[in-house]
């Protein structure tokens, strides 16, 4: 784990970590998948996307389908964003959020670490001119 982007979302009792890993083939994403389980062993959910090498992967990790992988890739899609791992890990709080939050909320959590991923590189280009 490279020490990409990290960010903490609460809902309902459940807590939501969500990261980026630069990530350039399917070899790399098996490691990186590999050690969140082992890191997050006790968490109920590890989903994640990504698109590289022309490939779009995604795993709703038992979220019911189309509501974790699904929307993460849909965020990395809309912003064009290739070779980084978007992988969130869900601790369940005891209250089922329904598809449509659980959608939301994935979402939401992509969303703001891309806002990150693009924050970080307009201020690296700021600062090498």
């Amino acid at each position: 784990m490279n020490g990409g982007i990290k960010i903490k979302y609460r809902i309902n009792r459940s807590c939501f970590i969500g990261c980026s890993e630069i990530c350039n083939n399917k070899e790399d994403l098996n490691e990186i998948v590999k050690q969140y389980k082992k890191k997050y062993r006790d968490a109920k959910q590890i989903c994640y996307a990504i698109i590289s090498e022309g490939i779009e992967i995604y795993n709703d990790d038992k979220e019911p389908n189309g509501t974790a992988g699904a929307m993460i890739l849909k965020e990395l899609k809309k912003n064009n964003i290739q070779n980084i791992l978007i992988i969130i890990v869900r601790y369940f709080g005891g209250i089922k959020l329904g598809k449509n939050n659980l959608k939301n909320t994935y979402a939401e959590i992509a969303s703001k670490i891309i806002d990150s991923i693009n924050s970080n590189i307009k201020n690296n280009n700021e600062n090498n001119k």
